[in-house]
């Protein structure tokens, strides 16, 4: 399987930033539901043909997972969670694409809590 990014050919494409939605609970908006804007995500899910056949899939859209901010650097880093309210990517133009799971998140160099804040 093989995923494949569009629409990364200039700056601005892909458009991400923190919202809070609710009272402290903060959220990482990547793209939009708008058809054809540029900010949208868009990458292409392609398997070769493999027995049941081949599936070369456009996938777009707005995802906007938690962000929880970490707790101790190396063991402990922050995380961003897809689930409830995380939206969902339209998959060959169906709009049924959820995304699950959680991702740990830490800075480079010596494995830095990356944390956000609402001033």
């Amino acid at each position: 399987m093989e995923i494949i990014p569009e629409g990364l050919d200039k700056f601005g494409e892909w458009e991400t930033k923190l919202i809070e939605p609710e009272a402290g609970i903060i959220r990482l908006k990547s793209g939009d539901k708008t058809l054809n804007s540029p900010t949208q995500i868009k990458f292409r899910i392609f398997c070769p043909p493999n027995g049941p056949g081949e599936i070369n899939t456009p996938t777009r859209g707005e995802v906007t997972p938690k962000v929880k901010n970490g707790t101790l650097i190396g063991s402990a880093p922050s995380k961003i969670e897809f689930g409830l309210g995380s939206g969902e990517l339209e998959l060959a133009g169906i709009p049924e694409g959820k995304v699950n799971g959680s991702l740990k998140t830490m800075g480079y160099e010596s494995g830095e809590i990356i944390s956000t804040s609402n001033p």
